[in-house]
């Protein structure tokens, strides 16, 4: 069986955050059933879709957004998310010195390639650490760049090779407006920037509601010298390539800096 991940992000002008659930089609389908039924029981307060960013300060549909999470809790498997520090990220693409054969490398001075890259890695290598043996198929809201995306995947696949195959049907894209589990995506993925932005302890899970249930987590966050070294690496596979090494891509298995920050949360204690 093929398991499906849906991601979607949230971002502000220094804190930029892809997040996402794991889980299987039929509890995927259960959730959507559930949060279309919550979506009417909110008498006008929501519109046709959960989105935590015009929920958050209305006091009603704050309450109401712990009645979707509820729906989360009991039909997800595990979540994955990346963190990244925009103001990092720009102060160290304007240091680095690229060599004249990367062309275009304004690509790699966006969050989205970084958080996209990292939550499909993050998923590929360690899914397996929290009791996920099956391949996941990833599914991204439209609104992040279809063409931008897909052709990230292309590079992953490349890199990865070996992979590949965890990767279930490969990745596709939904309108969050009409797919219940990215809205449920962006409900976490918010909660998670501003958890960072206030300084708050990720690992106190401090919804303004309180967890019922432990959700295995897998979090990281990029920031400082991180990218420095992404790009080196890709530099390094590039000469690799042109010299004609066999199998350069060996070169970007996961490396050090490419380890979860904090590892796994289930909830709110730290798994060794």
């Amino acid at each position: 069986m093929t398991l499906v991940a849906y991601f979607d992000e949230s971002g502000s002008g220094d804190c930029f955050v892809m997040a996402g659930y794991i889980s299987t089609p039929e509890k995927w389908a259960q959730l959507s059933r559930r949060w279309v039924e919550l979506l009417s029981m909110s008498h006008g307060t929501l519109r046709d879709e959960v989105h935590m960013t015009e929920m958050h300060y209305n006091e009603t549909a704050l309450e109401h957004a712990s009645f979707f999470y509820r729906e989360i809790e009991n039909n997800v498997l595990a979540t994955f998310s990346c963190l990244i520090n925009v103001k990092d990220l720009k102060a160290s693409y304007e240091k680095f010195r690229w060599p004249s054969f990367i062309k275009n490398p304004e690509l790699l001075s966006n969050p989205y390639h970084h958080g996209f890259r990292n939550v499909l890695f993050s998923m590929i290598h360690y899914k397996s650490k929290i009791g996920i043996t099956e391949p996941v198929t990833s599914v991204f809201d439209t609104m992040l760049g279809t063409r931008k995306l897909l052709t990230e995947f292309e590079h992953l696949m490349q890199s990865e090779p070996q992979l590949a195959k965890e990767l279930g049907d490969g990745i596709s894209f939904g309108d969050s407006k009409s797919v219940p589990p990215l809205q449920a995506a962006d409900l976490f993925s918010y909660w998670v920037r501003e958890w960072h932005e206030k300084g708050k302890d990720f690992a106190k899970l401090p919804f303004p509601w309180k967890p019922n249930k432990e959700i295995p987590w897998v979090h990281h966050e990029m920031s400082g010298n991180d990218f420095k070294r992404e790009w080196e690496q890709l530099i390094t596979i590039h000469l690799l390539k042109a010299a004609l090494v066999p199998n350069p891509y060996i070169f970007s298995a996961v490396p050090i800096e490419h380890m979860p920050t904090w590892g796994s949360y289930q909830g709110g204690t730290k798994e060794q």
